[in-house]
């Protein structure tokens, strides 16, 4: 089929160089490191406009030519280690401790997109279609969604948001975490760059590129990945207990900036010392139980945090009462003391048995 008048990015007949239907201007070249506009993937899926450039991956537009419907496919092409020759498609990595950890990353890539495929369907989460290796790398591909990263948005309202709007979107996120914690994984990489608004005001977590099983009750082996301010202390270590609670300081950090217009402070600089000022103080009009719920969810300790997802959205929908997180360490330490106290006694009272025994043999 030929798809040389099509527009690479609505899809349609463009007829002249601008589209007559969105307006797009197709370059007239792009950089050797991208794939060229119109290469067919797998044999499926026809390449369009470059949406999206990082470190690690590329995003294009395209068009599912077996279900007629725009998609989007992220390619992973880590800068710095990986290139293009030109006149080639192929991705080449020349080091070998490179290509070890290149072929590594695309194995987990593949893993956590089959894991995500698995909740194609849920309002709350960017559904991933199909994955497979091309060109040496790995594609994934998933639903097209038209809104705005969840930054751009704050950036718009001026920094910040008013409580009801940001109770309103974290509640989503809540629940789409809520399915991934059920499910044993850990999503790892919560910021305001991985949620979705959409046209139609719907919010949506993306970013999976981080995505692990839990492993809340043993230390295990864990790729270091933080977004400054947004990340849990534990996420900073290589062995590490990671679980819901994990995600649940994400989406705290992610509701003090919403609230305030500033980010946390990082979790490196709170391990040291703990200024952190709760969202009430440095703004009256926000409710004690949403200042109180994001403070816990904040916590250094991931004992202290929430015990799930659903039990943040229930506080913030003042649906639950939130514990105060100073008197639950209080009952913690006092609990703990208690313990101590009785395994004393009963560390004396056995020593004490074996004494009589002795004295009256």
């Amino acid at each position: 089929m030929n798809y040389d008048n099509l527009c690479m990015s609505c899809f349609r007949e463009a007829g002249d160089e601008i589209c007559k239907y969105c307006g797009y201007v197709e370059p007239e070249k792009r950089r050797s490191s991208l794939l060229p506009a119109r290469t067919l993937l797998n044999s499926r899926y026809l390449v369009g406009e470059v949406t999206g450039v990082d470190k690690s991956v590329v995003e294009y537009k395209a068009w599912d030519t077996v279900n007629n419907c725009m998609v989007e496919i992220q390619e992973y092409y880590p800068r710095g280690i990986a290139s293009r020759d030109s006149g080639s498609l192929d991705v080449t990595v020349t080091s070998q401790d490179d290509r070890d950890s290149y072929k590594k990353n695309i194995r987990t890539i593949r893993t956590n997109a089959v894991k995500m495929q698995s909740f194609s369907g849920s309002p709350y989460i960017v559904n991933i279609f199909d994955c497979f290796e091309s060109y040496n790398t790995v594609y994934i591909v998933k639903e097209y969604i038209e809104g705005m990263l969840l930054s751009d948005f704050i950036e718009s309202y001026g920094g910040k948001v008013d409580t009801e709007t940001a109770v309103s979107i974290a509640v989503p996120v809540l629940e789409g975490l809520s399915q991934l914690h059920k499910a044993g994984l850990v999503h790892r990489a919560i910021s305001p760059k991985s949620i979705i608004i959409t046209t139609d005001n719907e919010i949506k977590i993306s970013n999976f590129r981080f995505l692990k099983d839990a492993s809340p009750y043993k230390d295990e082996n864990m790729t270091v990945h933080f977004s400054i301010g947004f990340a849990p202390p534990e996420q900073y270590k290589t062995r590490s207990k990671q679980g819901a609670f994990s995600d649940i300081y994400s989406v705290g950090a992610v509701l003090y900036k919403m609230l305030t217009g500033d980010r946390p402070d990082d979790a490196l600089e709170r391990m040291s010392a703990d200024n952190l000022v709760s969202p009430k103080s440095l703004n009256p009009d926000i409710p004690d139980s949403v200042s109180i719920s994001v403070m816990k969810a904040l916590n250094m300790t991931p004992e202290l945090r929430f015990k799930t997802a659903a039990d943040f959205k229930n506080c913030l929908l003042e649906k639950k009462e939130v514990v105060d997180v100073d008197s639950e360490l209080i009952n913690m330490k006092t609990k703990k003391f208690n313990n101590t106290t009785i395994a004393l006694l009963a560390l004396v009272v056995a020593v004490a048995g074996i004494i009589i025994y002795f004295l009256l043999d």
